[in-house]
């Protein structure tokens, strides 16, 4: 099962949340070897060519290949190019390919997840499984009622591993996460540097922002990124805000 927690949108102590992370009575996630922030499409989604997503498909698998610890950066939902990853995540498992080294982590604005009184609702929630205090285990249906086509709502991956939901009181709004997405990105190569430091051993993550196709809000979180030293590759050809970033460095 996923695991979420919901937090407000400024004011966050990023050693709290990174000890939810990592701590081994928490989330226990491994230090990461690679960050890959994946920022695109998720609204007005044009969609890729089979062959696109085979390329894609192919370079995630390249990237991830190994024992190395990964952890993938996305707007967790099932649309665009989250949906694109978790689904080759899935594909890759029904194959045999070993993912358990890949952690796919969705950095949501709560106000813009369909259904997500699921996620609050004291009478929705499992009985199985064992939590820690003041967890829950909630269910989500991934599947459950029909979204309405001009709707800014939209339902999370059933692929995503870990959700972190940035709540600042806004209902079906988008871009709500995208300060608090830079600043976890930014920690992370900190953190791994003083832990490589007090190891002997320096260790500075990688972390690379991805930008396939998108809109408005790709390109918002692309220049927070930047502006904080993280580099962005924008693929060309797969459209929108992407091929406008190629355009512009050219």
């Amino acid at each position: 099962y996923s695991q979420f927690i919901r937090i407000q949108s400024t004011g966050i102590d990023m050693e709290a949340l990174w000890a939810l992370l990592t701590d081994k009575d928490k989330w226990a996630l491994p230090y990461p070897d690679f960050v890959l922030s994946v920022n695109g499409g998720a609204g007005n989604f044009l969609g890729f060519s089979r062959k696109f997503s085979e390329k894609l498909k192919a370079a995630v698998l390249n990237i991830t290949a190994g024992v190395r610890k990964v952890w993938i950066f996305t707007h967790g939902f099932n649309v665009g190019v989250a949906g694109q990853f978790g689904q080759v995540l899935e594909q890759a498992s029904f194959v045999g390919s070993d993912v358990s080294n890949i952690f796919l982590i969705g950095i949501s604005t709560w106000g813009n997840i369909y259904n997500n009184q699921m996620l609050e609702d004291d009478e929705n929630y499992s009985k199985g499984g064992a939590t820690l205090p003041g967890e829950h285990m909630r269910r989500y249906d991934y599947e459950k009622g029909e979204l309405d086509k001009d709707s800014s709502l939209k339902r999370l991956d059933k692929n995503h591993t870990h959700f972190i939901m940035v709540d600042d009181g806004s209902e079906g709004c988008s871009g709500r996460e995208i300060q608090l997405r830079t600043e976890l990105e930014k920690f992370v190569v900190t953190k791994m540097r003083t832990i490589g430091a007090r190891s002997g051993r320096p260790c500075i993550p990688p972390v690379v922002q991805l930008c396939v196709e998108g809109g408005k809000f790709t390109l918002l979180t692309a220049a927070q990124a930047a502006q904080e030293g993280t580099p962005v590759i924008a693929v060309r050809g797969s459209g929108r805000a992407a091929d406008q970033l190629v355009w512009a460095d050219e």
